[in-house]
């Protein structure tokens, strides 16, 4: 059995849902919501930090201080602080600081 001439075949003329899926452009394209509330709560930016590795120069009761991990200048004295209570960190050395999603 052959499709008429000039029709496609329901095969080769599906649309949908699936057909998206597929879709590489719709992939990178798409937006996605990162739930960075439910990230924040699982992952500590402590662990994180050792989990790659990164072991803090002084601990404190509140603030760790590290040699900072950006590798956009070089330190001395450690000038990357977290702060475990707020969940967030800045250089002194960079000027930068946010927090896991930032």
């Amino acid at each position: 059995m052959t499709a008429a001439k000039g029709k496609e075949s329901p095969a080769a003329a599906t649309t949908g849902p699936s057909t998206k899926l597929l879709d590489a452009d719709y992939i990178a394209n798409a937006n996605y919501a990162i739930p960075t509330e439910e990230v924040k709560a699982a992952v500590s930016i402590e662990e994180y930090l050792a989990s790659r590795g990164i072991r803090p120069a002084r601990e404190g009761r509140i603030e760790l201080s590290f040699h900072c991990p950006l590798g956009t200048h070089e330190d001395k004295t450690p000038s990357f602080f977290v702060n475990r209570a707020k969940q967030v960190w800045h250089c002194f050395g960079c000027e930068q600081g946010g927090t896991l999603s930032t």
